[in-house]
């Protein structure tokens, strides 16, 4: 609460928003004066509002919180003499107009002061209308609070057996693609992203694309990472998110696109220019035509994964596919692999370690040899799902329930059990009576 001292007619209150993109900075001026006009408004005493020239923005930084800051204070202020209780009962009024109007532009008051009529400078006062008192309208000079981050000259932090560890310690047989990873983007900052290499995992489902590049954002921070899904991409969506960015000066280095096959290739066709030596985004359409081009800087590093890297090579006659200059293979682990990831993930759900051989028996002996189950016996995430049969796994009655649940494995089960019992049937042998002078020869018949 506000309290009033003598002759102290002169208060502060500052307004905080929290966003994870950033906002239009139009939009973000238009806020500020509706929230000082509402509250003029509905104020009939003689109260003066100034709003700020200038509004602090503050890039998010890896602190845990990753959303952009944007604060700005208004000053209000009560000329001439007035018994303090009648001002204290009208400052409270405004104070709860005042945190409407922000809740309302979506802001919030984050602390308030009262203040000597000391000067005014970086402040426009706004009149009865809410109109600022001048020649012209308050002009506001956005203040950007740049991170201290490799991407603005500092170097990649090292990739030490420790951050092996700690950051990439649930990947296995994955050191070389980190390797390669990390130094292709050391030349990129050490170049200030002149000399961009861009790296695409391909591979079946199921190999830790996606896993590996997780662990880079958790290392690194994701304020230097964009990712997008490509399935759920549309090509309006990725040129304006890229032109927006660009045109504000707050891309992030590295955009991570996740399954770049599985869109239209018309979807991409930006990144042609974006990932080659021009390095930048332009859209040309009849508003561009009439308005001027639309063309801005965009160097970035692009990574991405890919599953089916016959249908990437056909996107643009190849163009996408030359692009990656680094192309790494992830393959489906073996029978070894497969037992290190079940034994992380039965210490993950609290298991036993007993329930990793009848796992491992039933993908690789049973699920191999069905055509059905070609792309899933060694996929880690049906080897994984398994384990949730507990203890079921050791007396065998989850394998039955899922034979029991799966067409292909009960034919196959019913054609084993028939080749079976024809193994098992007698060879019966016959003795056929011969005449004098002849030799006496068994014949034997299959029945």
């Amino acid at each position: 609460m506000l309290t009033l001292e003598t002759r102290q007619k002169m208060f502060t209150f500052t307004f905080e928003r929290m966003t994870v993109n950033r906002l239009n900075e139009d939009k973000l001026k238009k806020q500020i004066l509706a929230i000082a006009r509402i509250c003029k408004r509905n104020q009939q005493n003689e109260w003066e509002f100034k709003i700020p020239s200038k509004m602090r923005t503050e890039v998010p930084i890896n602190n845990g919180d990753l959303r952009w800051r944007y604060t700005f204070v208004m000053r209000i202020s009560k000329p001439g003499s007035r018994s303090e209780s009648a001002l204290q009962k009208q400052l409270e009024r405004i104070t709860v107009r005042l945190e409407a109007a922000a809740k309302k532009q979506h802001w919030k008051k984050i602390a308030d002061e009262a203040l000597a009529a000391d000067g005014l400078n970086g402040y426009q006062v706004l009149n009865g209308a809410g109109e600022a008192v001048g020649d012209t309208a308050p002009t506001f000079q956005i203040e950007v609070a740049k991170p201290n981050r490799w991407i603005l000259g500092c170097p990649l932090p090292p990739l030490t057996d420790e951050v092996l560890t700690k950051h990439f310690g649930r990947l296995y047989d994955r050191e070389a693609h980190i390797r390669i990873l990390y130094d292709q983007l050391s030349v990129a900052v050490r170049t200030n992203f002149r000399t961009r290499h861009h790296m695409l995992l391909k591979g079946d489902p199921g190999c830790a694309k996606s896993e590996l590049f997780k662990c880079f954002i958790a290392w690194l921070g994701n304020d230097l990472f964009e990712e997008v899904d490509a399935c759920t991409m549309t090509k309006a969506g990725l040129e304006l998110m890229l032109l927006n960015h660009a045109k504000q000066k707050t891309l992030k280095p590295i955009l991570v696109l996740e399954e770049v096959e599985k869109c239209n290739d018309a979807n991409v066709a930006c990144l042609i220019q974006v990932m080659d030596s021009r390095g930048k985004i332009q859209r040309v359409n009849a508003h561009t035509v009439r308005d001027g081009d639309t063309s801005y800087k965009c160097e970035i590093v692009l990574w991405g994964t890919c599953n089916n890297e016959d249908t990437l090579q056909k996107f643009h006659d190849g163009a996408i596919w030359s692009r990656f200059s680094t192309k790494l293979d992830c393959e489906r682990p073996d029978e070894t692999l497969m037992r290190k990831i079940l034994k992380r993930e039965i210490g993950d759900i609290d298991g036993k370690e007993e329930w990793i051989d009848p796992v491992i028996t039933f993908c690789y002996n049973e699920l191999q040899h069905n055509p059905k189950f070609k792309r899933d016996f060694n996929d880690p995430r049906y080897a994984r799902a398994m384990l949730a049969g507990g203890d079921r796994l050791l007396d065998g009655s989850y394998f039955r329930d899922t034979r029991h649940t799966s067409k292909s494995l009960r034919i196959m089960n019913t054609q084993e059990k028939d080749f079976d019992n024809m193994k098992k049937e007698d060879i019966k042998v016959e003795e056929t009576p011969v005449s004098s002078g002849e030799t006496n020869v068994s014949s034997a018949s299959v029945s």
